[in-house]
């Protein structure tokens, strides 16, 4: 009796080490997970209201981000901490909705601040309540200010002659049917060329670039 309850206690500890172990290792296997690159984690510690780029699909973006797609959402309810933080920056209606920002085909641009890197930062367009200096405005395409004027050729040297021979003439020194040497005239000649442009290149100006949904933290 006393070496049954010996292996059974031998046995309970070896059970409790076991379990102890699995345990252990569960433990460990949850933390790394949730750190683990392979879900393509975005910063756990963003604030509500950052905007990052992803690089795949719709379908695997993390939970409580959203592609900045323009939608409307509800001032209340799970998306207060998003409303609190951007407000009615991206637009929305005057009492109970507010939208994330559209940002669909679009470059980002930093806030110029005052520093005259956006020459025409006076005519941005606001997309919401906030002013064009601000986070929310767009901008249009546009090309840098320059001209095309007509060219315009002058053939020197100037003045210049021309001899000729007047028909109708004869004589043994001239050939038959003209008349002698009349002289020269003298006179200035311009000659001109005016070069006309035709449309060349694409829809739009644009640097290389590369296709990524941005998102924003919505809660």
């Amino acid at each position: 009796m006393r070496r049954k309850l010996q292996y059974l206690s031998r046995l309970s500890g070896l059970v409790t080490i076991v379990l102890a172990i699995i345990a252990i290792t569960l433990a460990v296997s949850l933390f790394l997970a949730d750190r683990s690159p392979s879900y393509a984690q975005v910063p756990a510690n963003a604030p509500i209201g950052s905007i990052v780029a992803w690089s795949g699909p719709t379908n695997k973006i993390p939970p409580n981000w959203l592609v900045c797609d323009g939608r409307e959402l509800n001032r209340t309810g799970e998306f207060v901490g998003l409303f609190n933080a951007i407000g009615t920056t991206w637009g929305g209606t005057a009492t109970d909705k507010f939208k994330i920002p559209d940002l669909r085909g679009l470059f980002l641009r930093g806030v110029d601040g005052g520093t005259n890197r956006d020459p025409d930062a006076s005519g941005r367009t606001p997309s919401g309540t906030a002013p064009t200096t601000d986070a929310g405005s767009t901008q249009g395409d546009a090309f840098a200010k320059h001209n095309h004027n007509p060219v315009t050729t002058t053939i020197s040297p100037n003045p210049h002659n021309h001899s000729y021979r007047e028909p109708g003439g004869g004589g043994s020194s001239e050939a038959p049917g003209h008349q002698g040497l009349q002289g020269a005239t003298t006179g200035d000649v311009t000659l001109s060329a005016t070069t006309t442009m035709t449309d060349a290149g694409g829809s739009e100006t644009r640097p290389k670039n590369a296709y990524v949904y941005w998102i924003i933290r919505a809660k």
